[in-house]
C-alpha cells in the first residue's frame, strides 16, 4: 500500500510538472507571436517615418558639407592634343575626406532624429491588422541609429557627339534598430544624392565609360 500512494504521489508530481511545463512553453509562443506580429506592425508603420527622416537627415549633411565643393575639386580631366580625354582620375584624397565627413555628421542627425521616436497608432500594439490604425497617436522612442556608410561613385550619360555628362554621387547606408522587449529589428534605408557633375567635351575612352573611377 505504501509504494504504491508513494508511485501514485510519484506520477502526480510528474504530471504537474509537465503541466506547468506545457503552459510556460504555450505562454511563451503566443509571446513570441504577439511580439512577432507587434514588430511587424511596428516596422510597418514607423517605417515610412524612418525613410523620411533618414533622407532629411542625408540631404541635410550633403548640402551643407557639398555646397562648397565643386567638380573640379573631386575630378580632374586630362585632354591630349587633339582635345580628346586621355585621363580621368579622382582625388582621392579629398572624396575620403568628404566620406569621412558625410558619414560621421549624418549619424549624428539621424541619432538626434531617432531619439525624438516616431508616432504610432495605440491600435498597433495589440498586434491585430484591423486595429492597427486605430487609437491616440503614442511616440515611440525605441529607436537607435546602427550605422551610416557611403560609397561615392561616377556615371557617364552620353548628351550629345562627343558630349558626355560626368555625374558624381553618394550613395548613403543608414540602419536604424527597432527594439521591443526580447526581439530586435533594422531597417536599411538607402539614399542617392549628386554631389557634382560636368559636361566632357572631347571623346571619351571606353575604358572610362564602362568601369569606375572611384
Amino acid at each position: 500500500m505504501y509504494c504504491e500512494y508513494r508511485r501514485k504521489k510519484k506520477r502526480s508530481r510528474t504530471g504537474k510538472i509537465i503541466k506547468v511545463f506545457l503552459v510556460f512553453l504555450l505562454l511563451f509562443l503566443f509571446y513570441k507571436a504577439y511580439s512577432f506580429r507587434v514588430l511587424s506592425l511596428i516596422v510597418n508603420y514607423s517605417s515610412g517615418s524612418i525613410y523620411s527622416n533618414c533622407f532629411s537627415c542625408v540631404n541635410a549633411c550633403v548640402l551643407s558639407e557639398i555646397k562648397s565643393t565643386d567638380y573640379s575639386d573631386l575630378i580632374y580631366i586630362g585632354k591630349d592634343n587633339g582635345g580628346n580625354v586621355s585621363i580621368i582620375s579622382a582625388n582621392s584624397l579629398k572624396i575620403n575626406e568628404l566620406n569621412k565627413t558625410l558619414a560621421v555628421k549624418t549619424e549624428e542627425l539621424i541619432k538626434q532624429s531617432v531619439e525624438k521616436g516616431v508616432k504610432l497608432p495605440l491600435g498597433v500594439f495589440f498586434g491585430i491588422s484591423f486595429l492597427s490604425g486605430v487609437g491616440e497617436k503614442i511616440n515611440y522612442k525605441l529607436l537607435t541609429a546602427e550605422s551610416v556608410s557611403c560609397d561615392f561613385y561616377t556615371e557617364f550619360t552620353s548628351v550629345g557627339i562627343n558630349q558626355t555628362r560626368h555625374a558624381v554621387y553618394v550613395n548613403v547606408i543608414s540602419e536604424v534598430g527597432i527594439y521591443l522587449p526580447l526581439t530586435y529589428k533594422v531597417v536599411k534605408v538607402e539614399s542617392k544624392v549628386l554631389i557634382a557633375e560636368n559636361v566632357i567635351v572631347g571623346k571619351v575612352p571606353e575604358t572610362y565609360l564602362n568601369g569606375r573611377i572611384l
